[in-house]
């Protein structure tokens, strides 16, 4: 019984390790990433992310099925969470920024990347105070968010900027958006439907085949349209699933 009603947590403690090793990634300097091949750090740090998402997605479902949902399983969940998806993207934001030439030194520019953090924070205290007692996200969950964080990062890891301020500026301007997205109320679809039908989750289907197009177009780096595909869906079929 001890056994089974540990479960859960062994799955969150495992979303909360891998979050830890994402943080320690992000914090070491590897250099520019090749525009031939990816580096073994950054292929580590999604296979993590990969582990961290699927533990957190089976650690309330399993805690459910096994009937030994526990108020330390929600405070657990919720500070691996934090690390995973909001200390993470905080991180490889600050970092891209302290890699840029002109603010070598300057660790004041850098910790604009955590304002994903912050606002990470806010949006898990907020759903631990009320939960989520809609079929949809109000604003970008965490987990999406630090895949879109991720996806930017390869982008602009890959593409080339004349202008180093002009790399700056863009990094900037992503960083509020998405802290926006973390805490705006913006509704957005669930993937977790039930039995999906073409008529009633035509989004769904849209969705899924835009993300395997974009995956054969841009590999690793098409998390950072696939994010903006969703939020564009989510607002063409709000109908959809906003009762």
């Amino acid at each position: 019984m001890q056994l089974k009603k540990n479960i859960p947590h062994a799955l969150t403690l495992l979303n909360l390790l891998c979050g830890c090793i994402l943080v320690l990634l992000a914090s070491i300097d590897f250099g520019q990433l090749p525009t031939d091949n990816l580096r073994l750090d950054i292929v580590l740090m999604l296979v993590l992310l990969v582990i961290a998402l699927v533990a957190d997605l089976l650690d309330g479902m399993v805690a459910r099925k096994l009937g030994v949902s526990s108020e330390l399983g929600v405070q657990l969940d919720s500070l691996a969470d934090m690390v995973s998806f909001g200390v993470f993207p905080g991180m490889l934001m600050a970092k891209m920024i302290a890699q840029m030439p002109f603010t070598d030194g300057i660790i004041g520019l850098s910790t604009f990347g955590f304002a994903i953090t912050l606002a990470s924070a806010v949006r898990l205290g907020k759903y631990n105070i009320a939960g989520n007692n809609y079929p949809y996200f109000l604003g970008l969950a965490t987990p999406s968010n630090t895949l879109w964080v991720f996806g930017f990062y390869l982008w602009m890891e890959q593409i080339q900027f004349d202008d180093v301020y002009v790399k700056f500026w863009i990094a900037m301007i992503f960083i509020a958006v998405s802290s926006y997205l973390l805490v705006s109320r913006l509704p957005l679809f669930s993937l977790k439907d039930g039995r999906l039908s073409w008529k009633k989750h035509i989004h769904i289907f849209l969705l899924l085949a835009g993300s395997v197009v974009l995956y054969a177009i841009f590999n690793m780096m098409s998390l950072f349209y696939i994010i903006p595909l969703y939020i564009i869906l989510s607002i063409i079929f709000r109908n959809k699933f906003v009762k």
